[in-house]
Parts: C-alpha cells; sequence; structure tokens
C-alpha cells in the first residue's frame, strides 16, 4: 500500500499516521525528529492506551458494564484499528491527493485534510465497532437492540476521542507553508521569464518542461520514468564548469541506476555561484543550486530533510526569516531540489508538485504536478 512513497520516508509516513492523544513534545533538535514524529512515537507506545482506558470508562459510565471488562476490550480496538490505519490510510491519501476532484494539492490542502479526516473517523468507528459489540454482548447479553446500540457505542467513542485527537494535530502540527506565505494562484510575481524548469511527470513517468511562470508546458523525452524515487539531473561534462549540461536520470534508490539520458542537454548563459563539488545538481536537499550574484545572496535559503522544516530562508541584513513546511498526520509534503533564481526566487519539489517561492513577497505558486525539477536558466535544451 505504500508504494508510491519513497522508501527512505516511509518510516515517517509510518509513524504520521498512527498519531494521536499525546504529550506536547519539547523543542526538536535537526537530529531528533521533529515535534509530530516524537508525539507519534509516544502514541504508538502509550496513546493508544490512553483512548483505550478513556472510551472504556466512558463506555461503563453510559452503560454500566464491567470496567475492566471494557477498558481491555476498547484498549485493544484501538492498537487495532491503528495497525489497519497505517495499512490503509497512505494509499487514501495518495488517492485523493491526485484525483481530478482535486487535480492541485498546493490550491487544495484545506479539502484534502479535511476530507482526510472524515474518513478516517468513520474508518475509525468502522473498525472499532465489532468491539463495542463485543463489550455489550459479553456484559449485557444477545438482546435485540445490541447491534443498533453497539454502532452508537462506537460513534459516541469515536466522536470523544476526535474532539481531544484533533486539538494535539493541530498542536504538533507544522504548517508554516500556509501561515508564513501566501498562495498566489495568478504566479504573477513569477518574473524569470528566460528559466525553464524540467520535471518528471508523476501522470506518465515522462519529462517536460515549463517556464518559470507556469506557461509553455511542453513535452521534452518520452522516459517512461514510474518509479516514484526516480529522478532527473544534470553534470556538467569533464572540462567544461557550467556551459554545456548533459541530463542524467536515476531510476531508483541505487546509485548503479545512473545512466545518462541526453548529452549538451541544456547550454546555459549564466553560471551558478556554486563550485561544482558535487556529482549531481541539484541535491535532494540542504542548499540548492544557486543562478543568484554573488553581490544578490542576501537570503541564505537550505531545504531540510524533515517535512516540517521545509524550505527555510534567513536575510541577515533586514533580519527577516521565512520557513515554509507542511507536516500534518495525514498530509506531509517534502521540500527537495531546490533552484534559487535571480531576484531570489526558489523552484523546488514539493511533495509531488514543483512550486515557485517568492521570499521578498512571501509568495508561492504551483508551477506543475510532479517530481525531481531541474532548472536552466538562459538557455534552451
Amino acid at each position: 500500500m505504500l508504494g508510491n512513497y519513497s522508501k527512505k520516508h516511509r518510516l515517517a509516513l509510518l509513524t504520521y499516521l498512527i498519531l494521536g492523544l499525546t504529550l506536547i513534545p519539547s523543542a526538536a533538535h535537526a537530529d531528533s525528529g521533529t515535534p509530530l514524529i516524537l508525539a507519534g512515537m509516544f502514541h504508538m507506545v502509550l496513546g493508544n492506551l490512553i483512548i483505550g482506558v478513556g472510551e472504556g470508562y466512558l463506555i461503563d459510565w453510559l452503560f454500566h458494564l464491567k470496567r475492566k471488562s471494557a477498558v481491555g476490550i476498547m484498549i485493544l480496538a484501538n492498537y487495532v484499528s491503528a495497525i489497519i490505519g497505517v495499512c490503509i490510510i497512505p494509499r487514501a491519501v495518495y488517492t485523493i491527493s491526485h484525483s481530478r476532484f482535486m487535480p492541485t494539492p498546493l490550491y487544495d490542502m484545506p479539502k484534502i485534510l479535511w476530507t482526510m479526516v472524515l474518513i478516517s473517523f468513520v474508518v475509525t468507528i468502522i473498525i472499532e465497532w465489532p468491539f463495542c459489540l463485543w463489550a455489550l454482548r459479553r456484559d449485557r447479553g444477545k438482546g435485540k437492540r445490541i447491534f443498533k446500540t453497539s454502532v452508537k457505542v462506537s460513534i459516541l467513542a469515536q466522536t470523544a476521542s476526535y474532539l481531544l485527537l484533533l486539538p494535539w494535530f493541530f498542536i504538533c502540527s507544522s504548517k508554516t507553508l500556509y501561515t508564513d506565505v501566501s498562495i498566489d494562484r495568478t504566479l504573477s510575481f513569477a518574473r524569470n521569464t528566460n528559466a525553464l524548469v524540467y520535471y518528471i511527470s508523476i501522470q506518465d513517468g515522462n519529462i517536460y518542461r515549463v517556464n518559470a511562470d507556469g506557461t509553455g508546458r511542453t513535452l521534452v523525452i518520452k522516459s517512461n520514468l514510474t518509479n516514484p524515487n526516480a529522478r532527473i539531473f544534470v553534470r556538467p561534462p569533464k572540462g567544461i564548469k557550467y556551459r554545456n549540461w548533459d541530463l542524467w536520470i536515476q531510476e531508483s534508490d541505487q546509485d548503479s541506476t545512473q545512466r545518462i539520458l541526453r548529452k549538451h542537454f541544456a547550454t546555459v548563459s549564466v553560471s551558478p555561484t556554486n563550485n561544482w563539488d558535487h556529482d549531481r545538481w541539484p541535491m535532494s536537499y540542504g542548499k540548492g543550486l544557486d543562478f543568484r550574484p554573488k553581490k544578490e545572496r542576501e537570503w541564505h535559503i537550505f531545504v531540510d530533510y524533515w517535512a516540517a522544516r521545509g524550505l527555510s530562508a534567513y536575510n541577515k541584513e533586514k533580519d527577516l526569516r521565512v520557513n515554509a513546511g507542511l507536516e500534518t498526520p495525514f498530509l506531509l509534503w517534502f521540500s527537495r531540489y531546490p533552484t534559487i533564481l535571480p531576484g531570489d526566487q526558489v523552484v523546488y519539489q514539493l511533495g509531488d508538485q514543483i512550486v515557485i517561492l517568492d521570499l521578498n513577497k512571501r509568495k508561492i505558486g504551483l508551477l506543475a504536478v510532479g517530481r525531481s525539477p531541474v532548472v536552466t536558466l538562459g538557455g534552451k535544451d
């Protein structure tokens, strides 16, 4: 069920999707995960136990059951529902966020998130209903109304739990993508008209090109890169620092699968300020490929490994900070493959989307739905 996610992120996804009632974790450092991950770890061990005890006592209070029996059954119910949720929720999230009803996740995020909350609520009611029926039949016999009563009990128990869970989800989640920057559907702020963005389409696995203002989408190469771990990147030929770039592909997580796809793929008229100290660009995270002149590099930009921190930028001269990250129990969008354009605009992958962010205007917009962006400036393929 997790086949649409990178192997590197599956463990994180499993952790995120079992979050629940927990304590607010202390501030996390870069090497210790994020608040949501720490909360998920706590919940996996004790959270379901706490919720099960609460639901058991609630059922006992309403229906005067044997307290120990009801509590034990509801604890088991919560651990079972958590395990089943891990199996079905990732696929549901992927299907909904890539459906024709919500084709632009960046703009549809609130609808996707609340749809998943509703689905999760209903699924939990269904999964835990047999346990509620078990508790009632064990302590009250097999009356004619036991079936209907057990459905009501499951609904009531999950309503009480979700009224506590949702605030905790909200507190532990990172939403700076929607609080620190604003969404601009028009892309009117994107002014680097000579920048070309190449990416892998998630629909057909082919390589497309789009202008940095979102116009001119064109098929470039039929590559059939359908593996979600596939990526494209550029390397300069030996002895040439930046003028001519070769296009390479990596079809999986294994470096041995790298191969050249097109020689002299792009002629770049503007030298990136980075030294070519890596064998490929752009890098997955960290500092981006930077096309800004050195004298215009007031913003220091860094893409974090964790989805919560996403893209961070700091302007020391103006003492300004920008952070764009999204990490929730249902939606976590990793920021990857940053390229910085003149004018402090950053093109990068956000989840399965190619976006452009203007640091000065604090605006972000969608260029395309796809993966692994490669940006050239002043050249053509």
